[in-house]
Parts: C-alpha cells; structure tokens; sequence
C-alpha cells in the first residue's frame, strides 16, 4: 500500500494521516474545513479542501486513485455515510471508516465500506499487542487485516541485504516499506521505498507491512 487518502482533519483523522505520513505512506488529506487542513500541510504528502460527499469533487481530486481511503468523519453520522457512498462512486477499492457503536458499524459495512473501527476498542487492542509484543508498539492497523510496523531492526538482521534476509524465509508474509539509518533528528538517510540491495544498519529502523500473525512471528525472533 503506498497511497492513502484520509477525510475528515478532526483529532482521529489528522492523527491518522500524520502516522502513516511518518510510516512512509504517500497521504492526500481532505477536509471541507481549511483551517483544519491547515493544521496537517507540510506533514503529508498533500492536502485538499473539498466536500468529500461530492463524487465530482473526489475525482478531480484523484482520489479515485488511492490504494486506501479513510473516512475519519466524527461529528456527522450522516456526512460518513454520504462520503463512503462518494468514495464507491469514484471506485476506490477498499475503503475504511469510524464509527461509535455496532448498529452504526453495521450500516457503514453494508453500504461498502469494507473496515469500520471503533477508535477505543481499537486503542485497547493496541495496547494489548504492545504488552504481548513489545517490539510492535509501534504499529497501526489499516483495515482488511494489514498492519503497518516501525521498530528497531533487531541485531540478527544487521549488516545483512533485504534480498539476503528473504531467501532466509525471515521476511515471509512481509513487505519492508522504509529504512531509516541512524542519525540526527533531521539529517537521518532514509531508504524509500526499500530495495533489495539496501543493507539493514546497526541502529536503525525499519517499517514492514504485513498481516498482524506474521508481524508477530517477526517479532517473537527478534
């Protein structure tokens, strides 16, 4: 996945793309509100003012385009439905939204969005993984089983190709999105997207995306 667009600038939704932004995800973020795009310019990819309810809107936008599209809408029940019914129209292929309570998350999936959460028992499932496995603290679920990971890159993985590490069967079920090497805030080199020949450092970070049980098996031998 490298394009997300996110729609609605509230807490959750800039919070949201400001995540996958820093993830290495390319991140168009929407909101009818321009003083609420404001607050993320220059933290993503792009930003846009718009009626996300207006398919017309949308395409010219290109957010037909996007691998992703998250409706982070909270105030208006109404202005979600209406958006994820938009975002059909200009057929984008998977598309992931929030909702308060099972009847609304039930309306939300019928209608075609094909991941709805629920940010606090999403909030508890996060904490409990980062119990269990500490090594994905820091991690975000994208919807349709996919989770997105930065973590240090363990010792073994050190000093070792992308393309070595895969043919050990290390990276199975998992694709590596970025490289950071270490540095200053600022000056770090980053590796995006990663390459087969990029060498893991000694003190770096990686972010992989994969399915949570494969992310965790990664980690378990770290």
């Amino acid at each position: 996945m490298h394009s997300v667009a996110v729609i609605g600038m509230g807490r959750f939704g800039a919070a949201m793309a400001r995540e996958l932004s820093r993830l290495g995800v390319e991140v168009l973020a929407i909101d009818d509100n321009e003083e609420s795009v404001e607050r993320v310019r220059g933290e993503v990819s792009s930003c846009r003012v718009l009626d996300a309810r207006d398919p017309k809107d949308l395409a010219a936008a290109g957010v037909g385009e996007v691998d992703l599209a998250v409706v982070a809408i909270g105030e208006s029940f109404e202005a979600s439905q209406e958006c994820v019914l938009a975002l059909k129209k200009v057929g984008v292929g998977r598309i992931l939204a929030r909702a308060q309570s099972h009847d609304r998350i039930r309306i939300l999936e019928k209608i075609g969005a094909h991941r709805v959460v629920s940010p606090e028992v999403e909030s508890a499932k996060r904490v409990a993984q980062a119990l269990a496995h500490p090594l994905l603290e820091d991690s975000v679920d994208i919807g349709e089983g996919v989770t997105l990971a930065t973590l240090d890159i363990p010792e073994d993985l050190q000093a070792h190709t992308l393309e070595e590490i895969g043919r050990g069967g290390r990276l199975k079920g998992l694709m590596v999105l970025r490289v950071v090497f270490p540095g200053e805030e600022g000056e770090r080199r980053v590796v995006s997207p990663a390459r087969a020949d990029t060498v893991l450092p000694e003190g770096g970070r990686m972010t992989v995306m994969g399915k949570p049980e494969d992310l965790r098996r990664f980690a378990s031998r770290e």
